[in-house]
């Protein structure tokens, strides 16, 4: 199974799932799941998914992860993410209160 139907058989499955043209999630404008596709020995379908910021950084790989296992990895990166910018937001108004 080639990369394009791959990614054609997840959508199907998870009608909800929205992925860019390069088989990605963009989560809010800095953080990015690239998804990757490949083929296990056993002919079983596998993805890797990486959670990175600004398209750089590079902050969990996620490998094997079977077909019907996606989803909820994708919100469990979702939740993942929510929680650094609520923690980073906490900070950043703590700072700006001890400047005050």
């Amino acid at each position: 199974m080639d990369k394009i139907d791959a990614f054609y058989e997840l959508e199907k499955l998870y009608e909800d799932m929205k992925l860019n043209y390069d088989f990605s999630i963009k989560i809010n404008s800095h953080f990015k799941i690239n998804i990757d596709f490949y083929n296990e020995l056993n002919n079983k379908m596998s993805f890797e998914m990486a959670l990175s910021k600004d398209d750089s950084l590079e902050l969990i790989h996620v490998m094997a992860v079977p077909k019907n296992k996606m989803n909820a990895i994708i919100e469990g990166l979702k939740r993942l993410v929510n929680c650094i910018e609520s923690k980073l937001t906490t900070v950043i108004d703590e700072e700006l209160i001890n400047l005050s």
